[in-house]
Order: C-alpha cells, then structure tokens, then sequence
C-alpha cells in the first residue's frame, strides 16, 4: 500500500509541475497598444561628435496610451510623431529617446533609413552593423542620405 501512495503523490507533483509550465507561457507577451512603432529612422552626426537619432512614429488611432501622442508641435491631430534624442552612441541615443517615450521602441517595421551625407564617408556601415544588431529591427530597409536637418525634412 505504500508504493501506490507513493506512486499517486508523484503522479500529483508531476501533474502540478506541468500545469504551472503551461499556465505561465505567456508571460513575457508585449502587446501592440504597447509599443512605439517606428516607420522612419534618421541619424545625424552633430558638430560636437554626438549623434542625433530621429524617429517617425506611427501612432494608431483609438488605442492605447495616447495622452502625449496624439498631438504633435504644430498642435494638428496626426498619425505621426517625429521624437528626436542626442547620445554620445546610437545605443546612448536610443535610450535617452526611449526615456522620452511612454511605449517600448519597436524597430520591425521600420522602412527607411535617413543618413546625412557626413555619414556617407566616416560611418554608413558601422551604423548598418550596430542597427542590424538590433532585436527588433529589420534588415529590409531602405536607406536614403539628405543634406537638410531631418526634423526640417520630415515637417
């Protein structure tokens, strides 16, 4: 009698180890209301070495957390947001533009890449190499150079 009452206390543990496995797989989902959606990124090198990172935004209507969303500069409703931050690295950039940002970045669907021409000779492909290493961003993008400010020239 006393190996089948071993026997079923073990088959209970099992059973309760499997069911806490199962019940907790979705615990580190990210829902869309969640995230930033970048389409758009623009990376400019400043004349004090830094380097500013742009991003456009889009913005869903009727979801989430809109309440610093919704309205951009000039005071219009839109379905963009341009958001800019300075860092000393990409990395330093884009923490200091999550930080003004109240959903994650997320760099999947991003479409172009707006380099300025300083960027053509002194760094286009390191910044191609630190953004592929990106979780979130995909390597489909297309790159375009500009020689105007990027927030003149998304405005």
């Amino acid at each position: 009698m006393i190996p089948q009452q071993i026997i079923k206390k073990s088959a209970l543990a099992i059973l309760f180890i499997f069911t806490v496995l199962f019940l907790s797989a979705c615990w580190d989902r990210e829902e869309v209301n969640d995230l930033a959606l970048v389409t758009a990124t623009g990376i400019d090198k400043k004349a004090n070495n830094k380097i500013e990172l742009s991003v456009l935004v889009f913005i869903p209507k009727g979801g989430g957390s809109q309440q610093s969303m919704d309205i951009n500069s000039s005071g219009n409703s839109s379905n963009v947001l341009v958001r800019s931050a300075e860092g000393t690295t990409i990395a330093d950039a884009m923490s200091k533009l999550q930080e003004k940002l109240p959903r994650t970045i997320f760099l999947g669907i991003v479409k172009c890449l707006f380099l300025m021409k300083r960027w053509q000779k002194t760094g286009f492909v390191t910044i191609l190499i630190l953004l592929c290493g990106i979780r979130s961003f995909e390597n489909a993008v297309k790159s375009l150079s500009v020689n105007k400010k990027l927030k003149i020239f998304w405005s």
